[in-house]
């Protein structure tokens, strides 16, 4: 698979993932026409992703699998491996190893899938080590989403073990080129000290992440806002687990008007987070805020649906 793309390909995973996350927490809330809305449209993304030939496909991919399965979406599960299979037949070589991968989850039953993906995911993990430098940002990117997406669910004191080696690594090394390694490390950190349930070193995690990001972008110049927000998203996260509303959704209140400063009104990772707020906010007896919200998230996950440029 190249490693060369064009930015706006690049994007592409992401915007996928964010839809599928989207989607997840909208269903999980009862939203079931504004979920399928998003779902759909990040089905449509599966073919340009493939054509692509985007170094983060696989990893977009399994990371939804792995999100819908552990989110109970068996339905929805076997479309998109279909889905995909159906779409990597007619784009790619006979032998493409996407194809051969997903012909074999086609063939596999909801019991076997999580341990079949998260094998085949960490092939693929074993095949970037082989390609790139230990510590080159797509082979971190790989690695971090397994050890806390699969191990992480399993044993995450392990998980934890691996993550801050990783981490040591990345703050062993100076060269500029790792700070994306770095930043990547500490946002994987941070959610699986949430799948340990330590809330506050998760807090902890999030505001190094999110200081880190701004410093190092004001430094830089890169755009690294994507970093900044995840910091803030993880401890919004965190604080709502310890009851503490506040300041959770000060840190979604903060993260959205970046989301749409940067990417727009409409993008899915704004959505996302309108979601994880109007559901906070009903927790906790705000309804007329939730309604207002509400009416906003069907509107946007309307267009998202129809508007052939997201």
């Amino acid at each position: 698979m190249s490693l060369l793309c064009t930015k706006d390909k690049k994007d592409l995973p992401k915007t996928y993932y964010d839809l599928m996350r989207s989607a997840v927490l909208l269903f999980k809330q009862g939203s079931m026409v504004e979920g399928w809305h998003v779902l759909s449209k990040a089905f449509d993304l599966v073919k340009p992703i493939l054509k692509s030939v985007n170094v983060r496909a696989l990893n977009s991919f399994w990371t939804s699998l792995i999100l819908l399965v552990q989110s109970d979406h068996a339905a929805i599960v076997e479309l998109l491996i279909r889905q995909i299979y159906d779409m990597a037949r007619i784009l790619l070589q006979p032998g493409h190893p996407v194809m051969q991968m997903f012909k074999l989850l086609t063939q596999a039953s909801m019991s076997e899938l999580e341990d079949l993906v998260h094998n085949t995911w960490q092939v693929t993990t074993d095949a970037f080590q082989k390609q790139l430098p230990k510590l080159h940002p797509e082979y971190v990117r790989h690695q971090c989403d397994l050890i806390y997406r699969v191990y992480g669910t399993r044993d995450a004191a392990a998980a934890e073990q691996r993550l801050r080696q990783l981490l040591k690594d990345c703050e062993d090394n100076t060269p500029q080129t790792l700070e994306l390694s770095h930043m990547t490390v500490l946002n994987a950190l941070g959610y699986n000290l949430m799948n340990s349930n330590d809330w506050v070193q998760a807090v902890n995690i999030g505001q190094q992440l999110e200081e880190h990001a701004r410093v190092a972008e004001e430094e830089t110049g890169d755009n690294l806002l994507v970093y900044q927000i995840g910091g803030m998203e993880i401890q919004a996260r965190a604080f709502n687990e310890m009851k503490l509303i506040m300041p959770a959704t000060k840190c979604l209140r903060q993260a959205m008007p970046l989301i749409a400063e940067r990417w727009g009104n409409d993008d899915p990772w704004r959505v996302e987070l309108m979601v994880l707020l109007q559901t906070w906010l009903r927790e906790n007896g705000q309804i007329e805020a939730v309604d207002e919200l509400k009416a906003d998230i069907s509107s946007i996950t309307e267009r998202i649906n129809t508007n052939s440029d997201v």
